[in-house]
């Protein structure tokens, strides 16, 4: 018994030791993105790497040594924005329905979920969070269009009214975003 919990504290330590060694060089990697100038960083406290404290102390001075010699070129952090390239903020006001400052009657519950976290980003000014919002909003709009096209097609709207009646898949699909129950129509007619 005495044995199982030594080799757990000894994988425990080690474990926490390389927590550590990561968290240290996230810190001195967030240092280098938000410092102007460079020459001004200094070597990261070797104190918190516990594992290997000689070999880590020589390799962060050889870092400390090579970046002396380089030129850094300052990023501006907002220019990394993924977000920026998919679609404008107009375009997505027209994806959700959003129109002359509240969204449109005709907007089903998934778009209002949507714009619901869109605002929530926006506040927070998480890019990540932006992106993933505005990247759903382009994949609601393709499967609309996608929804809008099947409901051209005479045997697929047959078959849906069989089992829903008169509400239309649109309908359906702007109100939970899933389009399993419109594939399993598309399937029967198939």
């Amino acid at each position: 018994m005495a044995r199982k919990k030594t080799e757990k504290t000894i994988v425990n330590d080690k474990i926490e030791a390389a927590l550590n060694e990561i968290n240290t060089v996230e810190d001195y990697i967030s240092n280098i993105l938000h410092e102007e100038n460079f020459t001004k960083l200094d070597i990261i406290n070797t104190q918190s790497v516990t594992l290997d404290k000689a070999k880590n102390n020589t390799a962060f001075q050889e870092i400390n040594s090579n970046c002396e010699n380089m030129e850094f070129i300052s990023v501006d952090l907002n220019s990394l924005s993924p977000y920026k390239e998919l679609i404008t903020e107009k375009e997505f006001y027209k994806i959700v329905g959003f129109v002359n400052n509240k969204l449109s009657s005709r907007s089903g519950l998934y778009q209002e979920n949507l714009f619901g976290h869109y605002l929530d980003a926006k506040e927070n000014q998480d890019s990540g969070y932006i992106y993933d919002v505005l990247n759903k909003a382009i994949v609601f709009q393709n499967n609309l269009n996608y929804v809008k096209s099947l409901m051209k097609n005479k045997l697929f709207m047959a078959e849906w009214r069989k089992d829903f009646g008169k509400i239309s898949p649109a309908v359906v699909f702007k109100h939970d975003g899933n389009l399993r129950r419109i594939n399993i129509i598309r399937e029967r007619i198939i």
